[in-house]
């Protein structure tokens, strides 16, 4: 093997074959090619090879049991908050003082739901008498609180005699139209309008 040096370091190794311009010399047989360009050659072609750099081992500590329930916890909240288009629980609180009746409703029950499962999962991990130990998540979920939006529905609800006023409409005529089981969402919330009627409009 030949070794093409610049600057006193080995830039390129090549076959014996190659008869180039560039100056070369002769790989020693104990050359190390996994450290080829780490090599350091004199004015008369010895080649010196440093001790490798000592790379600092740094353990990452495990994580306990307890911080992998937390995760699967908070990550179990994060998705239900989810299924109403929030990015997490935690985001789903920050609409308490909404102007938005919906939204502001949404943030008091995942408040409410978000504390009451941390206090139930804290009082499962702190119980030193339960039997068997808890050993993973599936051996708790089924004790936390359920996760469920509650519903709003609105029912018999009659709209009649409506006006609207400073609006011209020509050629148009409405009536006796009745509309009926009429589904209203508002944010998942499913608002059922049944037996409505307008007339005369």
């Amino acid at each position: 093997m030949k070794l093409i040096i610049s600057n006193n370091r080995v830039i390129a190794t090549l076959t014996d074959q190659y008869d180039g311009p560039h100056e070369w010399i002769f790989a020693p047989e104990d050359f190390d090619d996994s450290r080829a360009f780490d090599y350091i050659v004199d004015q008369n072609g010895n080649l010196t090879l440093p001790a490798p750099p000592e790379v600092e081992q740094v353990e990452i500590p495990e994580k306990t049991l307890l911080e992998i329930l937390e995760s699967a916890v908070e990550a179990r909240l994060d998705f239900f908050a989810k299924t109403r288009g929030y990015s997490s629980i935690g985001i789903a609180t920050t609409y308490i003082n909404s102007i938005i009746d919906a939204y502001k409703n949404e943030a008091e029950y995942a408040i409410q739901i978000r504390d009451d499962t941390w206090v139930k999962f804290y009082e499962i991990m702190n119980d030193e008498s339960r039997d068997p130990p808890v050993e993973s998540f599936s051996d708790i979920v089924a004790e936390l609180p359920v996760l469920a939006w509650p519903e709003i529905e609105v029912s018999n609800t009659e709209v009649s005699n409506t006006e609207v006023s400073n609006t011209e409409v020509s050629n148009t005529e409405v009536s006796n139209t009745e509309v009926s089981n009429t589904e209203v969402s508002n944010s998942e919330n499913i608002i059922i309008v049944s037996n409505t009627e307008i007339a005369n409009t």
